[in-house]
């Protein structure tokens, strides 16, 4: 949460400050208030944070304030403790690997005030955090040539001397220079035009899934900035993977969407420090359009083509 104040109103309280003293109240708690930035001619020496539970004196809490405080309380303690048990707790979340965190509520009751009755509710759907990892710098991917090349089809349609081509829908991260705007203006949706011989190589990237929670934060660093750079220019490709009992797991990414989810299925389930590789299949898994090259990403050394 952010809150932005004017040239104007920080001119005011410049004077304000100046004239005399300057002391904010505020519902805040303490590690909030410390999150304002307060210019240099505005800062204030006194603080009241936490519905007026601490003063701050340049940033130090005040022991005698706090000690006044806890008297005054002392009747309520128990009865603001009880009421603080009802209130919602701030759940510490450990983020500092990579994954897909989860919360769930098994049992679901409302009370009364008096916790003399109570009703029971269906639980929720479970709320879902993922620690997406943070994309690697990755050198520009150099594409075989040649490589899937495709029979002309029967149906292409001619376009010049020597030039076959394939009339398909448009596909989220197709070039715009090859759509085909007299058809699509005729047929009311984006038509492509596609080489019918061309080579239309499809990166397949591999990764095995192995490792300790910081190997595995690097390896998906680095499959994520390759990911982003082969999006960037306009590249599908897919990536493959083992799961945790050996099971092959193949997903396509054309977009950000695709990007997203991909990333969702790779942290959805743990992964374990030692277990099968893809070298130990005796074939790799194709798409529907059949990948024509491999970049394997390793956890040390960077990406491998083969």
């Amino acid at each position: 949460e952010q809150s932005f104040c004017t040239v104007r109103s920080l001119e005011l309280l410049a004077q304000v400050n100046r004239k005399t003293r300057f002391v904010p109240v505020t519902t805040r708690s303490v590690s909030q208030y410390r999150r304002i930035h307060w210019p240099p001619d505005c800062v204030p020496q006194y603080a009241v944070t936490t519905n007026g539970g601490i003063l701050l004196d340049n940033g130090a809490e005040d022991p005698a304030w706090h000690s006044q405080t806890l008297e005054l309380t002392a009747p309520w303690r128990e009865e603001l403790s009880n009421l603080a048990r009802r209130l919602p707790e701030d759940l510490p979340a450990a983020t500092e690997h990579c994954g897909l965190l989860e919360l769930r509520a098994d049992r679901v009751s409302v009370c009364d005030y008096l916790g003399l009755f109570s009703l029971r509710l269906a639980p929720p759907p479970p709320a879902r955090m993922v620690c997406r990892p943070v994309p690697a710098a990755c050198r520009p991917v150099d594409v075989p040539d040649g490589l899937g090349a495709r029979a002309s089809a029967k149906n292409a349609s001619r376009r010049g001397p020597g030039e076959e081509y394939d009339l398909r829908d448009y596909r989220p991260g197709d070039p715009m220079r090859a759509v085909h705007w007299k058809l699509s203006s005729k047929w009311d949706k984006l038509i492509v035009r596609e080489r019918a011989d061309a080579a239309l190589p499809l990166p397949l990237l591999t990764l095995d899934r192995l490792g300790s929670p910081g190997e595995l934060d690097r390896l998906l660093d680095k499959l994520l900035g390759l990911s982003r750079a082969l999006l960037n220019i306009q590249r599908p490709h897919a990536v493959l993977w083992l799961e945790r009992d050996g099971r092959p797991q193949l997903c396509p990414v054309s977009d950000e969407k695709e990007l997203q989810d991909c990333l969702a299925a790779l942290l959805g389930s743990p992964a374990p420090r030692t277990g099968p590789k893809l070298d130990s299949l005796p074939e790799l898994p194709q798409l529907s359009g059949g990948a024509s090259f491999r970049i394997h990403v390793a956890q040390e050394g960077g990406e491998d083509g083969g």
